[in-house]
């Protein structure tokens, strides 16, 4: 005869069992189901942009990139928060006042009146005056294929990069020569997919915390954050809703082995991040190509996270936007709008 008792036991660790595989299996994905926090634009600010790619805010300006700049204007311009224009610079060259491709946007990490441009095209790493508003010097980079960088406490350079074998970012010294490769390859690598068509799939945006101590790297055909310290160091890898790895294949262009995304099962991720204090701001899309065409690579939620990749509020804004910046007391959002209308939003948080 079974003991009453035991049939209890059985019973009790039954439930617990199915509540704690709920919990495993569930709990991740449903905490970005929760409501999010509607964000109404209050302000729109067009002026002469043609083409905006990138925002970013610096003590009370905010910098745009404009790819297309209309005529009489330049690729780099200064608004105040209410969309007052201020000035712009460099036109297009490769001279040494001058750009191509300017890809991403970086605060000098020793003065607030500087700050720094990389043009993805020229390699070159290029430092700007909101004070004198000139070109001072720029740092060409010696070797490798770099899109993405941000410029050190230490002096050096950090970027993502095209071709690296052995880690997930580059480090550059000062005078732009090559150091070494750091960090951890992404998850997810097959034993014949080489590693720089993997880092490929990988792809995505690096910032540094206001604090210089951090570097925060996000991946574009994935929901995937890294944190890792100036060195190299991961201290923090965490996943959005996905919670799923880049759906690709190797295909040969040549002699080459490239990546091939496959559009009908990778959802885009995070297409653009920026950094506070504390905070890290994802705009996450969410989409597949089949379904949104050229609107897949933009986004109408927020997901904001710590630095331990805790999941702290969700913002759900009424444009769909293709980059994002946050005003340094957490206080403003800025984001690029190309559907319906060419133009910078502005909404409180």
């Amino acid at each position: 005869m079974i003991n009453p008792r035991n049939i209890k036991y059985l019973i009790l660790s039954t439930i617990i069992l199915f509540i704690s595989l709920y919990y495993f299996l569930f709990f991740e994905e449903s905490i970005f189901k929760k409501d999010p926090v509607p964000l109404k634009k209050f302000s729109t600010f067009v002026n002469f942009l043609g083409f905006p790619t990138e925002v970013f805010v610096i003590d009370s300006l905010l910098i745009v990139i404009d790819k297309k700049p209309q005529v009489g204007y330049k690729f780099i311009n200064m608004f105040s928060f209410d969309g007052q224009f201020k000035f712009s610079y460099t036109d297009k060259g490769t001279g040494p006042k001058e750009m191509i491709n300017p890809k991403s946007i970086d605060f000098d990490p020793f003065d607030k009146e500087k700050f720094w441009i990389f043009d993805a095209s020229l390699y070159r790493f290029i430092k700007l005056s909101l004070k004198t508003m000139m070109i001072e010097n720029y740092i060409s980079i010696n070797s490798g294929l770099p899109y993405n960088a941000v410029k050190l406490s230490n002096g050096n350079i950090s970027s993502l990069g095209y071709g690296l074998t052995t880690g997930r970012f580059a480090l550059y010294d000062s005078t732009g020569q090559f150091i070494k490769e750091v960090g951890e390859i992404p998850p997810g690598i097959m034993n014949n997919i080489p590693i720089p068509v993997h880092l490929v799939a990988f792809q995505g945006k690096c910032r540094k915390s206001p604090d210089n101590s951090k570097i925060i790297i996000s991946s574009r055909f994935t929901d995937m954050i890294e944190v890792y310290l100036v060195d190299g160091t991961l201290i923090k890898r965490f996943f959005g809703p996905l919670n799923k790895l880049p759906v690709y294949e190797t295909v040969k262009v040549g002699d080459n082995p490239v990546m091939a995304l496959d559009d009908k099962n990778s959802v885009l991720g995070y297409i653009d991040i920026f950094i506070t204090a504390g905070k890290i701001y994802a705009l996450y899309s969410g989409r597949i190509r089949p379904e949104y065409g050229q609107k897949a690579p933009y986004g109408n939620t927020i997901h904001v996270f710590d630095f331990e990749g805790n999941l702290k509020k969700i913002y759900k804004t009424d444009e769909d936007l293709f980059a994002i910046s946050v005003t340094e007391n957490d206080s403003l959002l800025f984001g690029v709008q190309h559907y319906d209308e060419v133009q910078i939003v502005a909404y409180k948080l």
